[in-house]
């Protein structure tokens, strides 16, 4: 699944939506699909109040694995000092991922994320 989001507040309610009703339909458990459905939230959140561009969210599901990639055209703007890494949503990241990270240039950002069942 690819969807291009819009640069807004309501990006990541778009996701979650978008994703739920994805995943719903590959018949995925309900605990993988509330996880990745949060762990979207998150990044696409993190996107929209750290970067300058419109996200564009990538997931794949294969056997009992799922990536989920969010990509932001500019790289994320470090706020008032706060690195984008620390904050709680690494706690619910590392929580909920067998696997995340975020691979920046100055040109993009994506954040990633490997759930496993």
């Amino acid at each position: 699944m690819r969807a291009e989001l819009a640069w807004s507040s309501m990006a990541p309610a778009i996701a979650r939506r978008m994703l739920g009703v994805w995943l719903s339909d590959l018949d995925c458990p309900e605990e993988i699909v509330a996880d990745a459905v949060l762990v979207a939230s998150e990044l696409v959140t993190r996107s929209v109040n750290g970067g300058t561009g419109a996200p564009e969210m990538e997931v794949v599901v294969d056997d009992r694995t799922m990536r989920l990639d969010v990509v932001s055209a500019t790289a994320l703007i470090v706020a008032s000092g706060v690195d984008p890494v620390d904050a709680l949503g690494p706690v619910l990241l590392a929580a909920l991922c067998e696997e995340w990270g975020i691979d920046t240039s100055e040109e993009l950002t994506r954040q990633w994320a490997l759930l496993t069942w």
